[in-house]
Order: structure tokens, then C-alpha cells, then sequence
């Protein structure tokens, strides 16, 4: 058997890693149907008065948009896109901004506390809703954030306390056209090592926000020397990520479209530097053809249960199916 042959293991283990990794259509039309469903109760209560038509509308976001949602999800992100009567004035000072974004908020978060119980507000500035109680649905969580159109592209949203400035400037639209952008120069890396990453993120409870985790990863897969060749060299692509993203911990990323930045932090550092270990680990053991000490390698490194031990494909899978209508207005119960 030629080394090639042997090592053909490492893209079939991968293969079934992946086949496992993301969200089930069932999940996907679920998440889909809990945010319409949350953004739905806001309907009368945004309206302007006299006004039904200007109620605004609910965008689907992060995972379950971009088709990087895992299996194990357990959130679903909405974007409240609020009308324009409900904007504030922030020209008052700095003085009147924290008092001036509750005023966004305080509204949205009594509607929602009336008609599902349990709403909290979390320090980035999200609202965080469990579903009404007898709901069948696997998603535990809907967090909403609340907007408004920006005239330049994307949306505004009010900063969080502490943050210079009034409002943060988001663009789903140019997020999902990175990260589109790199998986077509790298035949679906992108997509691929953001599920594992997300894996990683569970399996070792490392403190780093999807979103910096899958602008590390857009980044990386662009300039990785291996991008075109199949899963065989999937262990090198995670070795190689861990070795890479170590050295950015702190650093801002730009958030596409924008013309801001996210902070990176520097808590998962840590956990970066060790799982690069693990992975070179695993690595070095499967050019040795000593499969099943590599497999525990992966398995400590990205959850135990995570991989297909039989039947696995032999090939990555295609990208799952991404929110093609992720502007739709959820409040015309649109398709997600």
C-alpha cells in the first residue's frame, strides 16, 4: 500500500467529522420559524401611529444564515430592524446616550417580556428570549438585536454602554459575501474549518466569539498555501490554523462592510497555543500510520462523538445550504 493510499484515512475521517458537523435541515427551517415567530409578537406594537404599513421587518443572522450553524446550536441570531419613528436623537450629548439607547431598547424588551417571559438584555447589547412555553422547537435561545437602515448600506444599532460613539455600524450582506467569497477560492474551506472551530469552541469552552472565529478562519484559508487540495490535508489546515490564529489573538479584526472592527480578545489565546500542540500531535501521528492514537488526538481536541467511525464518506461535504433570503422580511413569514 503506497503512503498516499494510507494516509487517504485522514480525508475520510474528515469527511465524516463534516458529515456531522453542521445543522440539519430540520434544525435550519426550526431556527427559521423561532425568530418569525419571536420578531411576529413585535408587529402591532412597532407600528407608527396610523401607520400599519411601517412595522419593520426581522433579518436572520450569524450561523443559520451563512450555513455555519453546528448541529449543537443552541441560539438562533435575529436583527430587529426597527422603523425610523423609533430612531433617537443622539445630538443631545453624551451625556443623554445611555439613556437615550434604553429608550431603543426598554420598548422592544417589555413587548417581548409580555408575550414570552424571560427576556434579558446581555452586556453586548442583544436581547435574549427563550420561546413560549409548550414550544416543541429544538432551539432553546432567540437573540434579537435592534436596528435601524443605515443609508449608506447595512445597519445601525445602538453602541453598547462603555463604547465611544452612539452606534455600531453592521452589515450582514458584506459578512456573508466574505465569507462566500473565501470558500469559492478554496473550494469550501472556510465553511469547513469554521464548523470544526465552532466544534472546538464547545469542546474545550474556549472564551472567542463565533464571529471573530469565522473571520480568523476567512482569512486564513485565503492565504493557506494547501487552499485548492481536497481533505487528505485537512489535519495540516488545523495545525496550521492554531499556529496562525495564536499569533492574532488581540488583534482587531474588520467586520466586512463596516469600516469597524471586532475585538479579537486575548483569553483564548491559551487554548489556541494547546490545541495547535494536539494538532500537530495528530498529524505527525497520522503520517505514521498510527491511526488509532491520532483519532484520540482529534477526538479530545474537537469533542468525543463528533466523528463517523463507519461508512464515512470518502470526500468533504458540499456546503450546506445557506440563507439566500437572509433580508427578507420575517414578518411576511418569508422563507428562511
Amino acid at each position: 500500500m503506497t503512503a498516499t493510499a494510507a494516509w487517504s484515512r485522514v480525508g475520510r475521517r474528515f469527511a465524516g467529522l463534516l458529515s456531522g458537523l453542521p445543522a440539519s435541515a430540520e434544525q435550519r427551517a426550526q431556527a427559521g420559524a423561532v425568530g418569525r415567530l419571536v420578531a411576529h409578537g413585535l408587529r402591532r406594537a412597532l407600528a407608527a401611529p396610523g401607520d400599519g404599513s411601517d412595522r419593520g421587518r426581522a433579518i436572520l443572522l450569524g450561523g443559520y444564515a451563512k450555513g455555519t450553524a453546528p448541529r449543537f446550536s443552541a441560539a438562533v441570531d435575529v436583527l430587529l430592524v426597527l422603523p425610523a419613528h423609533l430612531r433617537p436623537d443622539f445630538s443631545a450629548g453624551p451625556t443623554a446616550l445611555g439613556r437615550r439607547r434604553r429608550r431603543v431598547i426598554a420598548p422592544v424588551a417589555a413587548v417581548l417580556g409580555e408575550r414570552h417571559g424571560g427576556v434579558r438584555i446581555d452586556a453586548d447589547g442583544w436581547l435574549v428570549v427563550r420561546p413560549a412555553r409548550g414550544s416543541t422547537s429544538a432551539i432553546p435561545l432567540v437573540r434579537l438585536r435592534p436596528v435601524f437602515a443605515c443609508a449608506e448600506g447595512g445597519f445601525l444599532t445602538p453602541a453598547p454602554d462603555g463604547r465611544q460613539g452612539p452606534w455600531r455600524h453592521l452589515d450582514p450582506a458584506a459578512e456573508l459575501a466574505n465569507l462566500e467569497a473565501a470558500d469559492k477560492a478554496t473550494a469550501g474551506k472556510a465553511t469547513h474549518l469554521i464548523l470544526m472551530l465552532k466544534a472546538w469552541r464547545r469542546a474545550q469552552a474556549v472564551p472567542i466569539q463565533p464571529l471573530a472565529l469565522e473571520l480568523l478562519a476567512a482569512e486564513f484559508v485565503r492565504a493557506w498555501i494547501y487552499q485548492t487540495q481536497s481533505a487528505l490535508f485537512y489535519d495540516w489546515m488545523v495545525r496550521d490554523f492554531f499556529f496562525w490564529a495564536a499569533a492574532q489573538a488581540g488583534r482587531p479584526l474588520p467586520l466586512p462592510g463596516t469600516g469597524e472592527t471586532l475585538a479579537s480578545g486575548r483569553a483564548w489565546r491559551d487554548a489556541a497555543e494547546a490545541a495547535h500542540v494536539t494538532a500537530a500531535l495528530a498529524s505527525d501521528l497520522e503520517r505514521d500510520n498510527r491511526e488509532a492514537e491520532a483519532a484520540a488526538c482529534w477526538r479530545h481536541l474537537f469533542g468525543a462523538g463528533l466523528f463517523a467511525h463507519k461508512g464515512a464518506p470518502s470526500a468533504a461535504p458540499s456546503l450546506p445550504r445557506r440563507n439566500t433570503q437572509g433580508m427578507t422580511d420575517c414578518f411576511g413569514y418569508a422563507s428562511q
